[in-house]
C-alpha cells in the first residue's frame, strides 16, 4: 500500500532545485559516481528540503 501525501495538494518540492539534482543523477549516466552523490546530498538546496516531510516523500 502506498504512503498518502503528509498533506493535501500539490508537493512544493515537486519542481525544486533539490529534486532537479537529485533525478538528474538518479537517472543520468552518471548515476554511480559517488562523488556526485555526495555533492547532491549535501548541496545546501537538498540539505534544506531534505528536512521536509513532503520532499523526502518524493523522493520515496
Amino acid at each position: 500500500m502506498m504512503a498518502e501525501e503528509p498533506e493535501d495538494g500539490p508537493n512544493p518540492f515537486g519542481d525544486g532545485e533539490a529534486t532537479r539534482q537529485f533525478l538528474e543523477l538518479y537517472t543520468g549516466k552518471r548515476c554511480r559516481d559517488s562523488k556526485r552523490w555526495l555533492d547532491c546530498v549535501t548541496s545546501a538546496p537538498f540539505w534544506d528540503a531534505a528536512r521536509e516531510a513532503r520532499f523526502t516523500h518524493l523522493l520515496l
